[in-house]
């Protein structure tokens, strides 16, 4: 099988978006499947992650609104002649899709409700476009992956085959970190500014709560995080993750997404939780993690509610006090390895490539909400 990767978006830095593609074109690679990754970006430059794949980039100064540069894009892929193609679904339908689409099976990928995310960060015309073309990549796809079962439900009325498969991570990158020893509790929390579902508010809400606790924020610069910093957590802005394994270290717990609900969902599986798990921290959570249907005692997790925090400071007191001095055992953690995740990913491909899958509705898909 031959895979073509389509992605919207400039993959120059060591994100977690970034660290996904890769390692799931790598394991693809690693079962015999040829993949070659297409993107339309800004800049050809790529992070150190995808140098071994096959790339091919068309540049694109505004990716986001060039659509004119998608044709060319278009062409590549086809003559590539892949078998299936895998879309990290973008919000913007771009002009070329339909015929890409209506050529070759292609199977988008769900990370999120888009129409929540969009009202954050759109306005004016883009967010129009977005509202007049938003389902024509849903009507064409040959089949959707969904990160949870939350998004999977969102996104059933257009009937298309479909599949689950929370995020996973590559167990093997990680080793196993001794246990903290700290004489008070250590926190990390690791993510990226600008995403108000982070709740990184409600982590400084509890540094203010527990004054003798220490609370290191990678990924914000006290900038970021505003003026009103207590003196008790450290931003360390951008790291690479051979900077942040340190801070892990010496963690005793982690944090992970804390406002949730501000993105109109209550489930998902975060990649920056399974890194801090894959490091054996006990995490606190402010969500339903798909992979973890029944609870396990090295993962908290608070209601998905506004004063989640405020309101269970006790059981975070009780979890950090519980876990000081020990870590997640690894055994627990293999069905989120990355080769678990993909092989049922490639079940999937090989599935809809072969029209084993109907559509779960008979017919055009009901009218979606609006």
């Amino acid at each position: 099988m031959r895979i073509a990767y389509l992605v919207f978006q400039d993959l120059v830095g060591e994100t977690g978006v970034a660290k996904k593609i890769a390692q799931q074109a790598h394991a693809w690679i690693a079962k015999g499947r040829a993949v070659r990754l297409f993107g339309l970006a800004a800049t050809r430059e790529l992070w150190q992650g995808f140098r071994d794949l096959e790339t091919e980039i068309v540049i694109s100064p505004r990716s986001r609104y060039n659509f004119i540069k998608t044709w060319p894009l278009v062409r590549r892929i086809l003559d590539w002649r892949p078998d299936l193609v895998y879309l990290r679904y973008h919000p913007f339908y771009y002009p070329g899709l339909g015929r890409l689409m209506a050529r070759v099976p292609t199977v988008l990928e769900l990370n999120t409700k888009v129409d929540a995310e969009m009202k954050v960060w759109q306005k004016g015309f883009p967010l129009l476009y977005y509202s007049l073309t938003r389902h024509r990549a849903f009507r064409q796809a040959a089949g959707l992956v969904s990160v949870c079962q939350e998004l999977e439900q969102e996104y059933a009325r257009y009937g298309k085959p479909s599949v689950v498969i929370p995020n996973g991570i590559a167990l093997r990158e990680f080793p196993e970190l001794p246990a903290a020893r700290n004489p008070e509790p250590v926190l990390v929390f690791i993510g990226a500014s600008g995403f108000p579902w982070h709740g990184v508010d409600k982590i400084l809400w509890l540094a203010r709560r527990f004054t003798n606790w220490r609370f290191e924020l990678v990924g914000y610069t006290a900038q970021s995080v505003g003026s009103d910093v207590p003196p008790n957590v450290t931003a360390h802005g951008y790291l690479p993750r051979a900077l942040y394994q340190d801070i892990m270290r010496r963690a005793d717990v982690a944090l992970g997404t804390m406002a949730l609900e501000r993105n109109s969902m209550t489930e998902a599986c975060p990649l920056k939780v399974r890194e801090c798990l894959a490091y054996g921290l006990p995490t606190v959570i402010g969500f339903r993690d798909t992979d973890f249907p029944q609870p396990v005692p090295f993962l908290l997790e608070l209601p998905c509610v506004p004063d989640n925090v405020a309101q269970n400071t006790d059981r975070i007191a009780s979890f950090v006090e519980a876990w000081r001095g020990r870590r997640v055992p690894r055994g627990s953690l293999a069905h989120l390895d990355v080769e678990v995740k993909e092989a049922r990913r490639l079940d999937f491909f090989s599935k809809i490539a072969a029209k084993e899958l109907p559509s779960k509705t008979s017919g055009p898909p009901a009218a979606p909400h609006e």
